[in-house]
């Protein structure tokens, strides 16, 4: 409310201005200097639930929850006092109490009215409980893994810290178990996807048959399972962590008509009285279980914090400093096709790392355990490096080359990488657009003011950014809204069943059109076959990748635009 129409119009009782301020879904109530109710109209009676020759008698923070109450009887002093309100305007969520003890909660704004010298307020209040139950139901369908009907890892991760505050209010304590297939990418690679996703499902029926019905059991990774132990120590837990192990290598998983036997790894670590948040907990038990798949899979190990993690740091600090002096990192490029010019335009950089033996380390095995040690810095430094030298050599032979480089939530928090990054495009002279950095929802998620900062900082410089993974998270629009986005690309959750699924067919449209208002341009992973290829040409999405475009190749093997 703005106008001082409406104030006049509302104390005499007359006028259009009472009738429209009666017909609108909203409550307004309109307030003197001090704070006291002088109109009410029909929806502000059926919202607090006071008759209107009653709410006229009433000081406005009367019909507020605590703490709202007080909170804004001291603004509506501060404002009788003379003194401007920065809230004037804003629209926030408080809670409002009927006099029969309802709770509703409300989005409340308040606006100033002036007629001549006088100054009044206007408060406009509407009833979000429906919105807030839809949210909810949206965060649940959002937290939940489409393939399994688990929860998925933020779900998880939320369901941990839950049962952190409950263990430390009650005393309490738990244990979580990560499990990861031994061999997934040997089945995914022989014996396709539609294989893997049907052994995922198998598995986590066997799991979840031998678990008490207060377990927790997620999908936290494309192959990894999560387990959150209510009441078990760590003994409890490493005996349940074998038992499961023990079920999984007795089973045949029936899998495009075949029996198939597989192994699990498994990795414990309990709550105990320590300070310790969700997210943690999960990431003790993950790097437990990469820790057992490197000692021979097949097996449980139990996560150590005494003594262990400085002798792990040393470790992988020695074994990152000799992958990068040796030669033990190798960078792979899967192209990305543009869908306009039906060429491929750019590649994504992916990370190998290869053991002492010469067999390769897995991506999320080393990855995660250095970003758990703070390792992961150096390594996304030496990717951006060796990006920058790829498009310089190839510039020199007159070649055009867009790479696309993955950072960790970790590098987005640190403030000296855009100076590092500059030095080097300094030095290399090259097109500061041939460098697309890629960050997850969960890397932006992890820390949105210090990703905007970081982001911007690099996109003064030229470089452009891709935000993956989009939709996986409940936020998703968030980030196209605070970020610099150059490119989306569209979680492959939304991909890989677009030739079945109407309703990831709606939802790619939705994007592209999105998208398209913003100036972004869309990508589509996990495209398979050609069939999806035609959907998301026809979708309006701008670039593929995916198996389809073609798989990641060494990048000596690169093939670009002559320029």
């Amino acid at each position: 409310m703005s106008s001082a129409t409406a104030i006049t119009g509302a104390t005499n009782g007359t006028g259009p201005t009472v009738t429209l301020l009666e017909n609108l879904p909203d409550a307004i109530v309109l307030l003197d200097e001090s704070g006291a109710i002088r109109y009410a109209n029909a929806a502000a009676e059926r919202l607090f639930g006071y008759p209107i020759d009653e709410l006229v008698r009433r000081e406005f923070p009367e019909l507020l929850a605590e703490p709202f109450g007080g909170e804004y009887g001291r603004t509506l002093s501060a404002y009788a006092a003379g003194e401007q309100l920065a809230i004037l305007g804003e629209r926030r969520e408080v809670v409002c109490s009927q006099p029969d003890g309802t709770a509703v909660t409300i989005e409340l704004s308040l606006s100033e009215v002036r007629v001549g010298p006088v100054r009044s307020l206007a408060a406009m209040a509407r009833d979000i409980r429906d919105r807030k139950r839809e949210e909810a139901r949206l965060r649940e369908i959002a937290d939940r893994d489409s393939l399994t009907g688990l929860s998925d890892r933020i779900g998880f991760e939320h369901a941990l810290t839950r049962h952190v505050d409950y263990a430390a209010r009650y005393g309490s304590g738990g244990s979580v178990i990560a499990l990861g297939i031994d061999t997934f990418q040997y089945v995914n690679e022989t014996l396709g996807s539609a294989a893997g996703d049907e052994l995922l499902v198998g598995l986590a029926e066997v799991i979840k048959g031998r678990l008490r019905r207060t377990d927790i059991l997620a999908r936290v990774g494309g192959d990894v399972f999560g387990v959150l132990v209510h009441g078990a120590e760590r003994t409890k837990a490493v005996s349940l962590a074998d038992e499961l192990l023990d079920r999984v290598r007795k089973q045949a998983f029936v899998v495009n008509g075949e029996a198939l036997r597989i192994t699990m790894s498994a990795g414990v670590t309990a709550l105990e009285e320590r300070p310790v948040v969700g997210a943690e907990l999960l990431a003790e038990a993950e790097a437990a279980m990469h820790a057992a798949k490197e000692a021979g899979r097949d097996r449980v190990l139990a996560f150590s914090a005494e003594g262990r993690e400085t002798d792990e740091r040393r470790v992988w600090t020695e074994r990152v400093r000799q992958a990068t002096e040796r030669g033990l990192f190798i960078l792979a490029a899967q192209p990305i096709m543009d869908l306009k010019r039906d060429e491929t335009t750019q590649y994504e950089l992916l990370l190998r790392m290869r053991d002492d033996g010469g067999g390769l380390v897995e991506p999320r095995a080393f990855l995660a355990t250095a970003e758990r040690f703070g390792l992961i810095g150096g390594i996304d430094r030496w990717v951006t490096q060796q990006a920058v030298r790829l498009i310089e050599a190839h510039n020199r032979e007159g070649r055009e080359l867009i790479l696309e480089v993955n950072l960790s939530g970790k590098t987005m928090t640190d403030t000296r990488f855009p100076d590092d990054v500059k030095r080097q495009l300094a030095g290399a002279g090259i097109d500061p657009a041939s460098l697309i950095f890629e960050v997850t929802e969960t890397a932006a998620v992890a820390d949105i003011d210090h990703a905007r900062s970081f982001a911007e900082t690099l996109a003064k410089l030229g470089c452009r950014f891709a935000l993956d993974d989009f939709g996986a998270g409940y936020a998703s629009f968030y980030y196209l809204k605070h970020l610099p986005i150059s490119y989306l690309k569209i979680d492959g959750e939304f991909v890989r069943d677009l030739p079945d699924s109407r309703t990831d067919r709606l939802i790619v449209n939705a994007l592209v059109d999105v998208c398209e208002g913003l100036d972004i341009r869309t990508v589509a992973e996990f495209v398979a076959d050609q069939r999806t290829m035609d959907l998301v040409r026809e979708a309006g999405v701008d670039f593929a990748q995916g198996y389809h475009i073609g798989k990641p190749e060494p990048v000596s093997s690169l093939r670009v635009k002559t320029g």
